[in-house]
């Protein structure tokens, strides 16, 4: 039986309004993931994403300052994300084919010392 992670989720809001979720899960002591997604369709190419990672990022670093990379895995397919990603500082660092058979990207953020 695996153990069970972590996991920290939050609502994405827009002027109070829940418009989308993200959340992060510690991997290991230097290294945590993230989920995101948002909901309506109307909400999405608006930049509130990537907006919510970098906040995210900020927090994360905050509360773990001893974490250096983040890390995300849209499938490859799911372009939007991956740019979504891109903009908020994730670099694309290979292809992999999860648990499920679906092929996705890993993106990584890396936290720079001191900072």
């Amino acid at each position: 039986m695996k153990a069970q992670k972590a996991v920290f989720p939050f609502f994405i809001l827009l002027e109070g309004v829940p418009i989308g979720f993200i959340q992060y899960y510690i991997q290991d002591e230097r290294t945590i993931g993230l989920d995101m997604w948002i909901g309506e369709k109307a909400n999405r190419s608006r930049g509130y994403g990537s907006e919510a990672l970098g906040q995210m990022a900020v927090l994360i670093h905050a509360r773990h300052p001893g974490v250096s990379t983040l890390f995300i895995d849209p499938e490859v397919e799911n372009i939007r994300a991956v740019k979504c990603y891109e903009k908020a500082g994730f670099q694309n660092t290979g292809v992999f084919t999860d648990e499920e058979g679906k092929r996705c990207c890993m993106m990584k953020m890396k936290f720079c010392e001191g900072k």
